[in-house]
C-alpha cells in the first residue's frame, strides 16, 4: 500500500489547562474522503486546524506526503481550505477571489488567466466571474470559496463545516456538487468536518467519530451504522434503541445468540464489539422494527411485545413509542398504514441480523 497523504501521529493540543486533542493518530489515503464527525467541542475542528497549520500541536507530528510539516506555516503546506463563512474578500470580484492564491504564489499571468475560468466552470460559476460576493447567494459564495481552494491544485482539500450556513435543500444540492467534484479530481484527498451525520454518511468514504478530543470510532458509514463498536457510536448514528439485555446461559458463542430483554427472549447478532457473556445492550434501529404479523410465522417469530405509549405522524413515517415494562422502544412504521393508538398492545418483529450486541459500558 502507498504511504498516506496525511498522517497525524500522537497529536495533542492544549490551550492553557484545556486539552482539546488527546494523543490522536490518523491516516488519510490519496483520493479518500475522510469525515471528522462529532458534537461541538469534540476536537474535530482543532484536528483539522492542526493539519492545516493554523494550530500547532503541543505534542506529536503532522506529515503530508511523508514530509514533516508540524511547524510549517499554512501557506507552505500546499493545502486548499474552505471555512464556514467562506472568507471571500468582499472588495474583490469573483474571478479575483479565485485568482488570489495563484497571485500569492507568483504564478504567471497566463497561468492565472487559464486556471481561473477552468475552476469557475468546474463549480458552475463562470457566469458570475465579475460579480462581488455580496451579489451572490450563500450557495454561490460556497462554490466560489471551493474554486479558490482548488485553483492552487492542492493534493488535500480541507472543509470546515462548509454547509452549516445553508438551508436544508441547498445543503443537499451542495453535497451532490461535492461528490461530483471529487469524481472529477479522484486523486485529491478531502477532510470534511461536520456535526451532521447525514452529511457524513452521504459524503464520506470513512467516518472518524470524535468525542472529548479523542477518536471514539472510525470506519465506513455502513459499518458504523450497522455494527457500531461502542455505545457512543450507536447513539450518534440513527437514534438507535439501546436496550438492556442479558445473554442467555449456554448461548454465549456463535454469530447469532439468544438474549433476554425485559423478560422476553429474542435472537441477536454478536459482533467484535459484543461482550463474551453476561449483560449487554441490544442495539436496534427504529426503522428495522416492524409490526409483527399474527401467529409468529414467516420471519415474525423474533419479537418483542408491549403497549403503545404515543404515536407521532412524520409524513413518510410515524414514530411509535412502545413500552415493555420499564423499557421504552422507538419504532418507525410506514406513514401510510393505520397507526396503533396509545394503550394498544403491539408486537414488534425484527431480523436478528439487524440487531447487534454491545458491551454495556
Amino acid at each position: 500500500m502507498s504511504d498516506p497523504q496525511i498522517s497525524v501521529r500522537g497529536v495533542s493540543v492544549r490551550f492553557g489547562s484545556h486539552v482539546a486533542l488527546h494523543d490522536v493518530d490518523l491516516d488519510v489515503s490519496a483520493g479518500e474522503v475522510a469525515v471528522l464527525l462529532g458534537r461541538s467541542g469534540s476536537g474535530k475542528t482543532t484536528l483539522l486546524r492542526a493539519v492545516a497549520g493554523f494550530t500547532h500541536p503541543s505534542e506529536g507530528r503532522v506529515y503530508l506526503d511523508g514530509r514533516d510539516v508540524t511547524l510549517a506555516p499554512p501557506h507552505a503546506r500546499g493545502l486548499g481550505m474552505v471555512v464556514q463563512n467562506y472568507a471571500l474578500f468582499p472588495h474583490m470580484r469573483v474571478a479575483d477571489n479565485v485568482a488570489f492564491g495563484l497571485q500569492a504564489r507568483r504564478r504567471s499571468r497566463r497561468e492565472i488567466d487559464e486556471t481561473v475560468p477552468h475552476f469557475l466552470e468546474m463549480v458552475g460559476m463562470s457566469a458570475f466571474a465579475q460579480r462581488f460576493p455580496r451579489e451572490l447567494s450563500g450557495g454561490q459564495q460556497q462554490r466560489v470559496a471551493i474554486a479558490r481552494a482548488l485553483a492552487i491544485r492542492p493534493h488535500v482539500l480541507l472543509l470546515d463545516e462548509p454547509l452549516s450556513a445553508l438551508d436544508a435543500p441547498l445543503r443537499a444540492e451542495m453535497l451532490e456538487e461535492l461528490r461530483g467534484l471529487h469524481a472529477k479530481l479522484p486523486e485529491m484527498s478531502i477532510v470534511y468536518v461536520t456535526h451532521d451525520q447525514t452529511e457524513a454518511i452521504s459524503l464520506g468514504h470513512r467516518i472518524v467519530l470524535m468525542r472529548d478530543g479523542r477518536i471514539a470510532a472510525e470506519g465506513s458509514p455502513r459499518s458504523l451504522h450497522d455494527e457500531p463498536p461502542n455505545r457512543y457510536a450507536a447513539e450518534f448514528f440513527g437514534q438507535a434503541n439501546l436496550l438492556p439485555a442479558a445473554i442467555e446461559p449456554g448461548d454465549a458463542h456463535g454469530r447469532l445468540v439468544r438474549v433476554c430483554v425485559a423478560r422476553q427472549v429474542v435472537r441477536a447478532t454478536r459482533t467484535a464489539a459484543s461482550p463474551a457473556a453476561g449483560n449487554a445492550l441490544l442495539c436496534i434501529r427504529p426503522h428495522d422494527l416492524r409490526a409483527a404479523a399474527g401467529g409468529g410465522h414467516g420471519g415474525d417469530d423474533n419479537r418483542l411485545s408491549g403497549r403503545v405509549h404515543s404515536v407521532r405522524w412524520l409524513g413518510a413515517t410515524q414514530r411509535v413509542m412502545l413500552g415493555i415494562d420499564e423499557v421504552s422502544i422507538r419504532v418507525d412504521l410506514p406513514g401510510n398504514v393505520e397507526a396503533p393508538r396509545p394503550g394498544d398492545p403491539l408486537s414488534l418483529s425484527f431480523d436478528p441480523e439487524r440487531a447487534v450486541l454491545l458491551a454495556d459500558t
